[in-house]
């Protein structure tokens, strides 16, 4: 995951209203209120708009977790949200 974090600095500023998931073969980083993008972990100079995220979130604060194809993080506010990764819907799922 380390050599990940650092090419993707290289692409993106790093900033607390970004989360940075990964699937097999799938890498996403999603903006708060802003963009999705994904990206192949082979290739990560290689990033493509995929969606959009209406949701607003403040930094993660806690590893997030991953079932059924879906990844769920918490923020500093104590909010849940789900990630489906397959739908590539963001969603807060308890406030």
């Amino acid at each position: 995951m380390q050599d990940i974090y650092n090419e993707i600095y290289h692409n993106f500023t790093v900033d607390t209203h970004k989360v940075l998931l990964q699937a097999e073969n799938q890498v996403f980083l999603i903006e708060s209120s802003k963009n999705i993008y994904e990206s192949d972990p082979n290739q990560l100079s290689n990033w493509k708009i995929i969606g959009a995220s209406q949701i607003s979130f403040y930094h993660r604060a806690a590893y997030q977790v991953y079932f059924n194809q879906s990844c769920y993080f918490i923020d500093n506010n104590c909010r849940i949200y789900k990630f489906d990764m397959k739908s590539l819907e963001l969603m807060m799922i308890q406030k």
